[in-house]
């Protein structure tokens, strides 16, 4: 199995599926956009926590921050629904991200 990708320092919706490496310490933006209405993330495995940022003024987006708490692995998944008024227009979707801690 090849190594995981860097994790970039904003990670959206586009990178739904992909697996991440973080270092023990390190914190990320996860952002998702306001084209869907997100459930709270659902985090499994204890190597990331993820902390909501909370804005005075609404920036397009719905934003945690990342933060790699311990070394091993683990999952995030969140749960969309359609903010556009027509399920069949804007379906519901999961962003799936998975991440690999180290340190």
């Amino acid at each position: 199995m090849p190594a995981p990708d860097p994790a970039p320092d904003v990670i959206t919706e586009a990178d739904d599926g992909s697996t991440f490496a973080l270092r023990r310490g390190d914190a990320r933006a996860l952002r998702l956009s306001n084209d869907s209405l997100w459930d709270l993330p659902e985090v499994s495995g204890g190597a990331v926590e993820l902390v909501p940022v909370d804005y005075l003024v609404d920036p397009g987006y719905t934003e945690w921050q990342v933060d790699a708490v311990a070394a091993g692995t683990a999952e995030v998944a969140v749960a969309g629904s359609a903010s556009c008024g027509d399920a069949a227009a804007c379906p519901p979707r999961t962003v799936t991200l998975r991440f690999q801690v180290e340190g």
